[in-house]
């Protein structure tokens, strides 16, 4: 049974071109179909900001550390908390 919310094909059915092991190309010499394809992604931004906030605090402090010695870089963590 088909789907009736779809529209039917205007593409011509036919079989791609196989060599006996590989498949190549669908035969449809100058005619282009055209394919609607929806998709849908969960929101995984509740993931991501705490990561990238977590990635810039430690290019913060590597930064830090490579301009000042590690006995000031603890200093200056304490002063901060």
């Amino acid at each position: 049974m088909m789907d009736e919310s779809v529209a039917p094909s205007n593409t011509p059915p036919c079989n791609a071109v196989y060599d006996g092991s590989n498949y190549y190309y669908l035969p449809w010499s100058n005619e282009k179909p055209c394919v609607c394809v929806e998709s849908y992604w969960e929101n995984i931004a509740f993931r991501l900001e705490p990561l990238n906030a977590l990635l810039r605090i430690i290019d913060r402090l590597v930064s830090i550390a490579a301009r000042a010695d590690t006995c000031s870089v603890f200093v200056w963590l304490q002063s901060t908390l």
